[in-house]
């Protein structure tokens, strides 16, 4: 992914580049055609705030500053509010990711 921006409405969105390689059209045409909806983020996570602290259970803390790692197209998310936007011009075009 490149340019990749958090945005106020707290959505991370890329640029994203497919390979000229079989492999990686066939992976772009599964997107384009909506097969592939979803995607992965990898991220390593910077700073944690305490927010609840439990008495009888585990205490919450909150991801305030994270960094992302990567992204992957995925059959199954983790997340399945995450996935691809729409296209950002022709059929030829770099996708935007949400995350």
């Amino acid at each position: 992914m490149n340019d990749v921006t958090l945005g106020k409405d707290k959505v991370l969105r890329g640029v994203v580049q497919f390979s000229r390689n079989a492999k990686a059209q066939d992976i772009k045409r599964d997107v384009v055609d909506g097969i592939r909806k979803y995607i992965s983020v990898g991220y390593s996570v910077d700073e944690y705030v305490l927010e609840k602290m439990e008495k009888d259970g585990p205490d919450t803390y909150r991801a305030t500053k994270w960094t992302p790692m990567e992204a992957s197209s995925v059959a199954v998310p983790a997340d399945p509010s995450v996935g691809h936007n729409r296209k950002a011009g022709s059929a030829d075009s770099p996708y935007m990711f949400a995350a």
